[in-house]
């Protein structure tokens, strides 16, 4: 689960979104009528094949394709410096995860993507000024480019708390007999997954086989101005060095992939008829 953000395009976007709508709200009429039925009884062969017949009918009238008028273009294809990243011209992500662009930009204080792209409603169509964008872009990667080079760019943080759920542990003794359980004792399968050797979590805490080079251990809560209670959970922040694998370059790559987006849309003639589905 994440953010996803899609190029689009539309030669007119008010046309296409009315027949979309309509023939949304002619397809919600028609389940609404088969539910109704297949609350008292199955259909009939010929039934269903009416029911069918009659979604047909309406993508041909309202012009629909792939749930989508036919005059609007999905864009996605690779970047020409960087194919094999996550990032396409037309597709851009931020995971929910602590990994998320926009999660690690909070942390370390760099714009995000809802900041670049000037997102400030929650529409699904967003229709930026390209020109602004590219301006954002530029200012964006300059600065996760200095975090990426700075002293700081080398270290992520990640939070531990308490599953409620679980007995928990009240000892060394305990947490090592926790450690036991969960890993030495499946050691040798779990070492041979290359997945769940990256490491996991679970109600149970968060192993690392492939171990993390931690270098502070800094103990917090959700609210310090409040006692911690059950709706103030006590946390634990582990600050790591990234390997060579996880990066924060990574990030800046998927910024200038999104910049590389932005100067092929600012050289089509007709760019005002882009614009970006925001679905997150």
């Amino acid at each position: 689960m994440g953010l996803d953000v899609y190029l689009k395009k539309c030669p007119n976007f008010k046309r296409a979104s009315k027949m979309e709508a309509a023939y949304n709200a002619e397809l919600n009429a028609i389940y609404d009528t088969q539910i109704a039925i297949e609350k008292e009884r199955d259909l009939t062969q010929e039934e269903c094949d009416n029911f069918n017949a009659i979604r047909a009918g309406l993508r041909e009238k309202y012009e629909i394709e792939n749930y989508e008028h036919n005059s609007v273009t999905s864009i996605c294809r690779d970047s020409k410096t960087q194919p094999d990243h996550l990032f396409k011209i037309g597709y851009l992500r931020s995971s929910y995860n602590d990994g998320g662009m926009n999660s690690v930009a909070a942390v370390f204080s760099l714009p995000n993507l809802y900041q670049i792209f000037e997102v400030t409603d929650e529409e699904y169509y967003q229709f930026p000024d390209w020109d602004t964008i590219y301006l954002n872009l530029k200012d964006a990667i300059e600065k996760w480019q200095a975090h990426a080079d700075s002293p700081a760019g080398k270290y992520d943080v990640m939070s531990f708390r308490p599953n409620f759920a679980d007995e928990g542990v009240t000892s060394r003794e305990g947490a090592f007999e926790r450690f036991n359980q969960e890993y030495l004792k499946e050691k040798e399968k779990i070492d041979a997954d290359e997945w769940q050797n990256t490491g996991w979590i679970s109600q149970y805490g968060h192993f690392y086989p492939t171990p993390l080079k931690v270098v502070a251990i800094i103990g917090g809560a959700w609210n310090s101005k409040q006692r911690i209670s059950y709706f103030n959970e006590p946390h634990t922040y582990l600050v790591y060095e990234r390997d060579k694998s996880d990066t924060i370059q990574w990030y800046v790559t998927a910024l200038l992939i999104a910049q590389e987006m932005i100067e092929w849309i600012l050289e089509q003639p007709d760019k005002d008829h882009y614009y970006l589905g925001w679905s997150g």
